[in-house]
């Protein structure tokens, strides 16, 4: 979040609409909402018309949670926003409506230009996210040189692509969806030659179905890493699934691209939208067959900075031996397995010998999770699973630790120091002189008497708290002169104790 300068959460109680400017994003937002209306209106399910907007405009907000989990073990997330895929059955389909044109050099010409005009308005429509920018820049390239017949090096226009949207666009560069789509793009180039060598085949049918699985693995691969840093799981299914999803994804695809012309001017026939209705069900139905085997999605893998950049090496030395098996290319390979090695070695050993207390700021809810080597006791008032995982669990994975669920209790001890937990039973114990206080779910309870009483060291506020009871207590922290945490200011409450 800082790398894209966002420093700060706001939650408002109450929101007044003062006024929209009517830019581009106005326009486009509006055009998607009256094509997805003229849809809805031929009887597209909902949850079908849902999927349908991911996959033709982008918009993502209206899919339910459980077909997203499914999508994800599946390993085909990826297709629910608009990308390179997307773009490249969208660039070849207006190639081949495109044939009755001569094949002069003026009508090349025209047809670049009807090209490249269809690329940018479906970015517009896509509302212009970083994977559809980067996917309509790099194919325009790649439009200009194949319509004024020049032969373009595709890793030059890779290069080219990524140029030019990062001069308008910086903050590009810390995008999860830019740094995947290039990588993924990058390492098709580079690795899906050589696997072709290791599959040669004069059927069609196994070609053609061998270079998806080339294509699959090349960009898996380059994406792993990233895939293992910023998500922490990984789909083992993935070469099932695009072995069904790419086929079929370009039948929806055309059949997407009419239902979307037909709505952008009228209400769509009933017999248009059950087609494109019947084939994203067929879609969702393979997924979630693929998806409900979830044993087979690694989950929770904890994965430094280090062993993303060692993984990189490792596969960059991999590569280069399989292309040419040399005395050097071996040793630089041994190299980079042992700094791997090295890297996901030296983070287990220094959480092995550490321990932490942790309050967490969770709005609404109390999480404490005590960690002892590689051994995390959490204790939680939270009722909703998921939002307790959420926090559990990462947490877990970046201290590569495994979490065992506590009873919650209002007393603790860490490092020598008594901390206790007052929360919105109002009921404390006055034998205890804690050296850490914490506030739990609005104690209503005089904020002198206490401090008094109980004569703690500190007093930590997390986000179960009202903004009311946090400022009174700050106030009167001020007055005693003990210092305040509110986890709301400053962030989770931690205590550590190790190397």
């Amino acid at each position: 979040m800082k790398n894209k300068n966002i420093y700060a959460v706001i939650y408002a109680n109450q929101v007044r609409k003062a006024g929209m400017e009517k830019g581009l994003g106005y326009f486009a937002d509006a055009i998607r909402a009256h094509i997805l209306s003229n849809i809805a209106k031929s009887g597209f399910p909902k949850k079908e018309l849902a999927v349908f907007g991911a996959l033709m405009l982008g918009q993502q907000q209206d899919i339910d949670s459980e077909t997203v989990k499914d999508y994800q073990f599946a390993g085909a997330v990826h297709i629910l926003s608009v990308s390179g895929l997307h773009i490249g059955f969208l660039m070849l389909l207006l190639d081949f409506a495109l044939r009755f044109l001569p094949g002069s050099q003026k009508f090349r010409i025209v047809k670049l230009v009807i090209v490249v005009i269809g690329l940018w308005s479906f970015a517009v429509i896509a509302g212009l996210s970083a994977s559809v920018v980067r996917s309509v820049t790099m194919f325009s390239f790649v439009s200009v040189g194949l319509y004024l017949g020049r032969n373009t090096n595709i890793l030059n226009t890779l290069c080219a692509s990524v140029l030019i949207i990062l001069i308008f666009k910086p903050g590009f560069l810390f995008d999860v969806g830019f740094q995947l789509s290039y990588a993924a793009l990058f390492f098709i180039v580079w690795l899906k030659p050589i696997f072709d060598r290791w599959m040669p085949s004069q059927n069609k049918i196994l070609r053609y179905f061998g270079s998806i699985l080339s294509v699959s693995l090349a960009a898996q691969i380059g994406t792993l890493p990233l895939s293992f840093y910023y998500f922490h799981q990984f789909p083992s299914l993935f070469f099932v699934t695009n072995l069904i999803v790419i086929p079929l994804l370009a039948v929806i695809m055309a059949i997407g691209l009419i239902t979307l012309t037909v709505a952008c001017f009228f209400v769509v026939p009933d017999w248009l939208g059950l087609i494109t209705s019947e084939s994203i069900w067929l879609l969702d139905t393979l997924i979630a067959y693929v998806g409900n085997h979830e044993r087979l999605v690694f989950q929770n893998i904890g994965f430094t900075i280090t062993i993303l950049l060692t993984s990189y090496l490792l596969i960059f030395m991999a590569a280069s031996w399989a292309k040419t098996v040399k005395y050097s290319q071996t040793i630089g390979l041994l190299i980079a397995i042992f700094l791997l090695q090295c890297s996901i070695s030296l983070p287990l050993l220094k959480s092995a010998r550490e321990s932490e207390w942790v309050l967490f700021h969770t709005r609404g809810e109390t999480i404490i999770c005590e960690r002892s080597g590689r051994n995390i006791d959490a204790y939680t008032s939270c009722t909703n699973d998921e939002s307790k995982d959420f926090i559990t669990k990462a947490y877990a994975t970046k201290n590569f630790s495994k979490t065992s669920e506590k009873p919650f209790r209002n007393t603790f001890t860490f490092s020598g120091k008594k901390i206790l937990v007052l929360d919105g039973r109002n009921v404390y114990p006055t034998n205890i002189h804690a050296d850490i206080l914490i506030l739990s779910s609005s104690p209503k309870i005089n904020p002198d008497r206490t401090i008094a009483e109980l004569r703690p060291k500190i007093v930590v506020a997390d986000g179960s708290n009202f903004t009311s009871i946090c400022d009174m207590w700050k106030k009167e922290c001020l007055k005693n002169k003990i210092p305040f945490h509110a986890t709301a200011e400053k962030g989770s409450f931690i205590l550590r104790n190790g190397p």
